[in-house]
């Protein structure tokens, strides 16, 4: 008797495989991949070393000194003990492996996504997508703030699994330290003070939910200020970053009013894939951008200054179109769906994965907004880069794998996001071979000068 095999997504043993894949690619990237990016973290941590204390936030030559603390504090002993940055970046690469692992366990074993092919394309994007694997390995507070981010909603779920006190405090504990990370974990706090004062409400009595509520901002008040503190008792303001310096105006020339923020001709990345005037000033054109691939050039990864190589990136950026209108039609499901699974919350036969999901979607448009607003204060279009979805990468699967499923209800559609998803994973893979190749060819001049007229020959 024939027995039709499954396809690969609906496979234990292939999201294995791939999650071990993931693991590969950051082991290797790791090795290849200089540990800072344009953004030198390492500064920071340096200085914690030969000082023995935090700088300020206003430390002459040294930005990144306006971020929280933890991710230094954890990091400088590597310094201290090794004396090499490649070993600080290590800390990051337990940072990086420990994200994608609970990722993994989030997308495949609580199985917060439903579908099996959206599960198996979501484990593709956290295992391979070239920006989230290279921006989890630089020295930098993003890789501490990646797990924590996913942490976070995984004790979320746990809270909403079983409301009591211990899965309440953990989750708070989980959000101070996020904030002591990087100011961006602010996006948690006000989806999870939501979650935690309905949930109170609705299931307990009113007082109980106005003291967990109290608990959870207290605990992430007392974990997370610290660098909130700092800058008011030094400057008296309690925001305070780099755009700020007196001595260092930002750089306004892309800003061209309104349009910048509605501007989406992701056309302009096919003619030039790394950034240019062409695509500076069109804020959505660039989130696109950094999202899918390294449209800023900010590490030893050089592909994208030759033509030959940058070819990659074009076809990344055409292809990518599909998954993100995918995501589109995953929003507009969520919100269609929300009212209905509201009112049949206690009747619901996944009740919890399914709230989790909308806490997580609800975490990563907080992201989303509060991108918009930082760039519609200072106008500097930089700011607006993928890496900053990142840590509610959860949320951004979730929302793709509610688009999935509506996809998957008409046959060209479904085809069509198919060969897109598993195109994309061979193009990610050969971006990886490629950016490792370079950076071989980098280190033996007569190997690179042989391949050089390939390399530039357009």
């Amino acid at each position: 008797m024939h027995v039709e095999s499954k396809p690969l997504w609906d496979r234990p043993e292939w999201t294995r495989r791939l999650w071990w894949g993931g693991i590969a690619v950051r082991l290797l990237t790791f090795w290849f991949l200089a540990p800072s990016n344009n953004d030198y973290h390492a500064g920071v941590i340096q200085y914690i070393v030969k000082y023995r204390r935090l700088p300020p936030t206003l430390t002459p030559h040294l930005p990144q000194a306006q971020h929280p603390p933890l991710y230094y504090l954890l990091a400088s002993p590597w310094l201290a003990w090794s004396g090499s940055l490649k070993a600080v970046q290590l800390f990051s690469l337990a940072c990086s492996i420990a994200a994608l692992s609970l990722l993994y366990r989030l997308i495949c074993r609580e199985r917060l996504i439903e579908s099996p092919q959206a599960r198996f394309y979501s484990l593709l994007l956290v295992c391979f997508l070239p920006q989230f694997v290279m921006f989890s390995l630089y020295i930098s507070n993003d890789t501490l703030v990646f797990l924590l981010g996913a942490a976070a909603v995984f004790q979320a779920y746990r809270y909403i699994s079983a409301p009591g006190w211990k899965p309440l405090v953990l989750l708070s504990v989980v959000a101070g330290l996020g904030l002591s990370t990087k100011a961006t974990f602010l996006a948690f706090v006000p989806p999870l003070l939501i979650l935690i004062a309905v949930m109170g409400w609705t299931q307990i009595q009113a007082p109980q939910a106005i003291l967990r509520s109290l608990a959870f901002l207290g605990i992430v008040f007392v974990l997370g200020s610290y660098k909130f503190i700092d800058n008011y008792v030094r400057y008296g303001r309690v925001s305070l970053n780099a755009m700020d310096f007196p001595s260092k105006p930002v750089d306004t020339m892309y800003y061209r009013g309104p349009i910048s923020f509605v501007d989406v001709n992701i056309a302009r990345l096919l003619a030039s894939p790394v950034a240019s005037p062409s695509t500076g000033g069109a804020y959505p054109v660039l989130l696109y951008g950094t999202f899918w691939y390294q449209h800023i050039p900010e590490s030893n990864f050089t592909g994208n200054a030759y033509p030959r190589t940058r070819h990659i990136g074009v076809a990344i950026y055409a292809l990518a179109a599909a998954p993100s209108a995918v995501f589109f039609l995953g929003l507009i499901a969520l919100a269609a769906g929300l009212p209905r699974f509201l009112k049949n919350f206690r009747r619901h036969p996944d009740a919890a994965r399914r709230l989790t999901v909308y806490l997580a979607a609800a975490v990563w448009l907080t992201c989303l907004a509060s991108l918009f607003i930082t760039v519609a204060k200072y106008h500097w279009w930089p700011i607006m880069q993928g890496r900053y979805l990142f840590i509610a990468m959860i949320g951004g699967c979730g929302i793709f794998a509610a688009g999935v499923e509506m996809a998957e209800r008409w046959r060209p559609a479904a085809v069509v996001l198919e060969a897109a998803m598993l195109a994309l994973a061979c193009l990610f893979l050969l971006y990886f071979s490629t950016e490792y190749s370079l950076v071989w060819l980098a280190k033996h001049p007569a190997a690179f000068r042989s391949v050089a007229p390939f390399l530039k020959g357009g």
